[in-house]
C-alpha cells in the first residue's frame, strides 16, 4: 500500500465508486431512449481534521497526518477524445494541510506514441523524542527536543515520451528531477552530564537537516528480430546532497549551557548505466534470457566537518576541510534458461557473475582543542568477483498437486587494501575476503477438493564470510581488525489453509516458524567464536471473510507473533546491560459493511494492536516495548444523485504505553478526526 493511499484511508477521502439506479417499468411499449455513457470524469473534495490530546508528534508519525484540519481536491481525472487517435488524459489531487498534491498529463496517440508529464510532491512526518531512563534523574529521564515534531517533503517533477510506430523499434525517453528538504529524526542522542543534573531540556537527541537533489535521465529501445526481443537502456543519475546532523552535548563543568554539534555531510555523485537484455524463444518449449550491465559511479565528498565546542578546551574540536570521494566501476552478466522438456515439468537454471572495482580516498583535518590539529589521509581499494547459481524446478504431473524445488548459490572472492597516514605515521593492512551463500527451498501446494487447497514450504539459507587480515605498521590502532568470521544460518517452515467452507465463507491459516542463529568469531584468538545471536519466531494468523447477505458482509483477521532473540552478551556477562529480548506482539482487525438502501452504505473497522516486551535495566536504558493501540471507524456513503456521492467518516485512534517505566507516558495520545467529502463524476 503507497503512502497516500494509508493517508487517504486514515483521512477519510471521497470514496469512488457508482451505483445504478433501477427504472420503472411503463404499461405500454414505448421507443427507449438511446443510452447514455457511463460519466468517466470526476472531482472529489474532502474536508477534515484531527482532535489529539496527548503527544501530536506521535500522532502525526503514525497516522501520517498533520494533526490538524485540511482539506481540499482528494482526486480529479479528466479524459478526451481529441480526435479517433488521440486522447488528453489529466488526473491527481490537491489536499493542502497534509501537503500531498499531485498532476499528471497524459497525452497519446495511437500508432504514434505519447507524451507523460507531471508533479507530485507530499510530506511526511517524524517524531523527533529520544530515549526515557528511568534510572535517571527526573530532570534527565526523557530526552526531548525543544520541537518534536519534524517533517519532511519529497517531491519529483517528471516527463516521458515514447515513440510507438508499426515495424520500427520502440524509443522511450525519460527525466525525472526529484527532491527531499525538511528535518527527521535520529537514532543519535546528546551526551548526559553523568556528575550533576542537567538544565530542562540541556540533553536532546539529534536530527537530520535533509537538502537532497537528484536528476535521472533515461533512453530505452526494445525491437524485435526474428525470435528475439531485445531491450537497450542508457540511464545517467546525478545526486546533490548537503544534509546537516544537529547534537546537543552537556559537560559537567558547564552544566547550564547546551554545546552544539554540526556534522555537514556534502556530497555529489554521478552514475551511469548502460545495459542490454534479450530474450529469444525456440520453438514453444524453450526460451533463453541474456543480459549485460555496466555502471560506473563518481562520488565526491566535501567541505563536511563535525564541529562543537567543548568548554574544557580553548578552541572548537572536530573534523575540518574533508576532502574525497570514490570511484565504482560495475560489470553483471547473466543467463538463464526456461525449458518445458515435458508437459508437466518446467526447468529453469540460471548463472550470473558480477565484478566490482571499489577505490576511495579521504583527507581532512583533525582538532583536538588545545592539542595540534592533525592532518589525516585514509585510502580504501577493493575488488570482488561474485558468482551466482540457481536452479528451480516445478512439477506438476500428480493430479491436484503443485510440487518444486529451488536452489541458490553465491560465491564471492575480494580484495581489500586498507592504508591510513597521519602525520606521517602509516598503517596499513591487506584482508582477502570470502563469502558463501547457500539456500535450498522445497514446497508443494495441494488442491484436494473444490473449495480447499493447502501450502507447505521449508527453506535453509546460509551466509558464511571469512577474513584473512594481513596488518603492518599499525601506530594508533585504528586499522585493527576485529572479525574473522561472520555467519546466519536460518531454517524457516510454513504451512498455509484456503478452506471455501460455505459459499459465503472463506478462511484462511497460516504457520511460519523460523530460527536464525548469528555467529562471529573475533579477531583475538582469545575470545573464539561467540553467538552473539539465536533468534526462534512463531508466527500465527488467520483470517475470515463472510458475505451474510448480498447487503451485509464481515471480515475479520488475527496475527500472533511470538519471538525471542538470546543475546551472546546476556549468556556470557549476564549484567543486565543487554539482555535477552522478547519481540511478542498480536494484532487483529475487524470490518464490515451493511447497504441500508440501494443509495446508502456504512462501513466500519475495528483495530488493535498490542506489545508486551519491556525489559528494564538497573544499568542502562531498557529494552522493547510496551505498547497498546486501539482503532476504530465508521464511514457513511450516500448518493445524492447518479453522479453526486456523499461521504462522512469518523475514526478513533489510542496509543499508550502500558508500562510506566518505558517512557513516562510521553509518546501516548488519543486522537479524533473527522472528515467529509463529496465527488462529482461528470
Amino acid at each position: 500500500m503507497s503512502l497516500r493511499s494509508i493517508r487517504l484511508a486514515l483521512a477519510a477521502p471521497a470514496l469512488v465508486f457508482s451505483l445504478t439506479a433501477a427504472q420503472a417499468g411503463t404499461t405500454a411499449p414505448v421507443t427507449a431512449p438511446a443510452e447514455e455513457a457511463p460519466a468517466s470524469n470526476w472531482i472529489g473534495f474532502t474536508v477534515g481534521g484531527a482532535f489529539v490530546s496527548g503527544n501530536e508528534a506521535g500522532m502525526m508519525r503514525r497516522t501520517q497526518t498533520n494533526g490538524d484540519f485540511y482539506g481540499g481536491i482528494d482526486s480529479f481525472q479528466f479524459s478526451k477524445a481529441l480526435n479517433d487517435a488521440t486522447t488528453l488524459t489529466l488526473d491527481g489531487h490537491a489536499l493542502p494541510g497534509l501537503e500531498d498534491y499531485e498532476f499528471n498529463l497524459n497525452l497519446n496517440k495511437t500508432d504514434v506514441g505519447y507524451i507523460k508529464a507531471g508533479y507530485k510532491e507530499y510530506r511526511t512526518w517524524y517524531d523527533g523524542s529520544g530515549g526515557y531512563n528511568p534510572n535517571a534523574t527526573p530532570i534527565n529521564q526523557w530526552i526531548v527536543p525543544f520541537n518534536d515534531e519534524l517533517a519532511l517533503d519529497r517531491g519529483e517533477i517528471y516527463f516521458e515520451a515514447g515513440l510507438r510506430l508499426p515495424n520500427v523499434p520502440n524509443i522511450t525517453f525519460g527525466y525525472q528531477h526529484l527532491w527531499r528538504d525538511g528535518t527527521k529524526d535520529s537514532t543519535i542522542w546528546g551526551r548526559t552530564s553523568v556528575t550533576s543534573p542537567a538544565v530542562a531540556n540541556a540533553n536532546v537527541p539529534a536530527f537530520y537537516a535533509i537538502d537532497e537533489t537528484r536528476d535521472i535521465f533515461k533512453l530505452d529501445i526494445e525491437h524485435t528480430l526474428g525470435n528475439t526481443d531485445i531491450d537497450l537502456g542508457l540511464r545517467y543519475d546525478t545526486y546533490n546532497n548537503s544534509n546537516t546532523r544537529h547534537e546537543y552535548r552537556q559537560y559537567d563543568n558547564n552544566t547550564a549551557t547546551d554545546k552544539k554539534v554540526t556534522q555537514r555531510d556534502v556530497n555529489n555523485t554521478d552514475l551511469f548505466n548502460a545495459h542490454l537484455f534479450t530474450e529469444t524463444r525456440f520453438g514453444e518449449r524453450v526460451i533463453l534470457n541474456l543480459g549485460y550491465s555496466f555502471t560506473t559511479m563518481d562520488t565526491n565528498v566535501n567541505g563536511s566537518e563535525r564541529i562543537f565546542s567543548n568548554p574544557t578546551k580553548s578552541t572548537d574540536e572536530g573534523y575540518r576541510d574533508l576532502l574525497g570521494g570514490s570511484d565504482v566501476k560495475t560489470h553483471v552478466a547473466n543467463a538463464s534458461i526456461w525449458w518445458n522438456p515435458i508437459d508437466d515439468l518446467v526447468i529453469a537454471p540460471s548463472f550470473r557473475v558480477q565484478w566490482e572495482d571499489i577505490s576511495s580516498s579521504t583527507l581532512y583535518e583533525l582538532t583536538r582543542g588545545t592539542a595540534a590539529s592533525e592532518d589525516k589521509i585514509a585510502s580504501n581499494n577493493e575488488n570482488r568477483t561474485t558468482t551466482s547459481e540457481q536452479l528451480e524446478i516445478r512439477y506438476t504431473g500428480i493430479s491436484d498437486i503443485l510440487l518444486y524445488a529451488r536452489g541458490q548459490w553465491s560465491q564471492q572472492d575480494g580484495e581489500r587494501f586498507l592504508w591510513e597516514n597521519t602525520d606521517g605515521d602509516l598503517s596499513e593492512r591487506w584482508t582477502d575476503i570470502s563469502v558463501e551463500t547457500q539456500k535450498y527451498v522445497v514446497g508443494a501446494n495441494w488442491y484436494p477438493m473444490h473449495g480447499l487447497s493447502l501450502s507447505a514450504q521449508y527453506y535453509y539459507q546460509s551466509y558464511d564470510e571469512d577474513f584473512n587480515h594481513t596488518q603492518a605498521a599499525p601506530t594508533d590502532g585504528s586499522l585493527t581488525p576485529m572479525m574473522r568470521n561472520h555467519s546466519v544460518d536460518t531454517n524457516d517452515a510454513n504451512i498455509r489453509l484456503t478452506w471455501r467452507a460455505l459459499p459465503n465463507l472463506t478462511l484462511v491459516s497460516r504457520y511460519d516458524y523460523q530460527q536464525t542463529d548469528v555467529n562471529n568469531t573475533a579477531f583475538d584468538p582469545t575470545l573464539g567464536k561467540v553467538q552473539s545471536g539465536d533468534i526462534t519466531s512463531n508466527i500465527f494468523s488467520q483470517s475470515v471473510t463472510w458475505n451474510a447477505t448480498e447487503r451485509f458482509y464481515l471480515q475479520g483477521s488475527v496475527h500472533w507473533i511470538m519471538s525471542e532473540t538470546d543475546t551472546g552478551y546476556a549468556k556470557f556477562a549476564n549484567d543486565g546491560r543487554v539482555p535477552n529480548m522478547e519481540n511478542d506482539y498480536f494484532a487483529g482487525s475487524l470490518s464490515g459493511g451493511f447497504a441500508i438502501d440501494n443509495k446508502t452504505q456504512l462501513t466500519g473497522c475495528f483495530t488493535y494492536y498490542g506489545a508486551s516486551n519491556y525489559a528494564a535495566s538497573t544499568t542502562s536504558m531498557g529494552y522493547g516495548l510496551n505498547t497498546e493501540e486501539w482503532g476504530a471507524s465508521l464511514t457513511l456513503t450516500r448518493m445524492i444523485t447518479p453522479n453526486m456521492l456523499w461521504n462522512l467518516r469518523y475514526a478513533y485512534l489510542s496509543s499508550n504505553t502500558d508500562n510506566p517505566d518505558q517512557s513516562g507516558g510521553y509518546n501516548d495520545f488519543n486522537a479524533h478526526m473527522v472528515s467529509t467529502g463529496l465527488q462529482i463524476r461528470f
